[in-house]
């Protein structure tokens, strides 16, 4: 079988959506460790059980082509990757919907790890991973439109 997905791209996109959950493993450990949970923590739980380890990892991956697959997201996460941090307000005049329209989608941007939001200064920020995402989707598409306009 042939690689047609850039290796770089993978590894990018597998680095991004581990780094951006190990902030919860550690937040889980902290919580496991201050509730007296006897056992091993949840960060040592997937260094120990290479099954565990996969199965959250595809579990990772899908949510994030779920996100990736929503239209009504795509365009929201190229603006923040293309101009860079902005404001919710400025987003929604630019995306043409309600503050809380933007902020809801946000939200599920935010929970699949590919934005961050600042609530003091009501801005959003493609992550690292949002942009990788987002690189990987630009190359679909134009792989795509590519073989369409050769039939």
């Amino acid at each position: 079988m042939t690689t047609v997905v850039g290796t770089d791209l993978v590894a990018e996109l597998g680095r991004g959506i581990a780094a951006r959950y190990a902030r919860t493993i550690r937040a889980i450990d902290r919580l496991d460790a201050l509730d007296g949970r006897s056992g091993p923590l949840a960060s040592e739980e997937l260094r120990d059980d290479p099954q565990a380890a996969a199965a959250l990892a595809r579990e990772l991956v899908a949510r994030l082509l779920r996100v990736a697959a929503d239209a009504r997201l795509v365009p929201l996460l190229q603006t923040l990757v293309a101009d860079g941090e902005q404001g919710v307000a400025d987003l929604a005049a630019g995306q043409g919907a309600s503050r809380l329209a933007v902020l809801r989608r946000a939200d599920d941007l935010v929970d699949a790890g590919l934005v961050d939001r600042d609530p003091e200064r009501d801005t959003l920020a493609a992550t690292p991973l949002g942009a990788a995402l987002t690189g990987f989707l630009d190359e679909i598409e134009s792989a795509t439109a590519a073989s369409l306009g050769q039939r």
